[in-house]
């Protein structure tokens, strides 16, 4: 089981990756490069 807490941050990684693959909109790399440097507390 999961908490309700990582199941929506998980869900937030999906739409982020759908977006990076599918170019639906601009990228910004400092937001990329912070979600990848910073923000990987879900994955220990």
């Amino acid at each position: 089981m999961i908490s309700r807490r990582l199941a929506g941050r998980l869900v937030g990684m999906v739409c982020f990756r759908n977006i990076l693959v599918h170019d639906y909109l601009e990228i910004d790399s400092t937001i990329v490069h912070n979600k990848l440097t910073e923000e990987l507390d879900d994955f220990d």
